[in-house]
């Protein structure tokens, strides 16, 4: 009789801690599921940028090309300041996408730290849980 419900203790405390482990789980899906969202947004607006980026420089050479065939000569002046315009507005296109890569890989790894912090919570919890029926068992000796 004692015996039986030793072993129903057992079962009952294994049954909790397995039930608790599966939320904490839940949890952590949960989180990454969010994270992996973040992701591919970030991913998205970079494209977005990327496409207007090329769209703009498509643009760009476009033009030059119709100045140059049409013979409308412009003072040096006139292309640096339109040269540099072009290539401050690459540079600001640049700067958002790398940006937006650090800003990617910063979620990333957020996602790898928690991912680890709660694989190392369900670790311990599994050892403490085996130390205390190992402590009841003994008790119960």
């Amino acid at each position: 009789m004692r015996l039986s419900r030793s072993v129903l203790l057992v079962c009952a405390l294994a049954g909790l801690y397995v039930h608790a482990a599966s939320l904490v789980s839940d949890e952590s899906d949960e989180d990454f599921n969010e994270n992996v969202a973040d992701v591919a947004e970030l991913q998205k607006r970079d494209q977005m940028e990327m496409d207007e980026a090329e769209m703009a420089e498509d643009q760009r050479l476009e033009d030059e090309h119709y100045l140059e065939e049409g013979g409308d000569e412009e003072t040096e002046e006139e292309q640096n300041e339109a040269q540099q315009e072009a290539d401050n507005a690459e540079d600001a296109g640049a700067m958002d996408a790398e940006s937006e890569e650090s800003e990617m890989e910063e979620l990333q790894e957020s996602v790898r730290q928690k991912r680890e912090h709660t694989e190392e919570e369900e670790s311990d919890e599994l050892d403490d849980f085996i130390e205390d029926l190992a402590n009841e068992e003994d008790d119960m000796k």
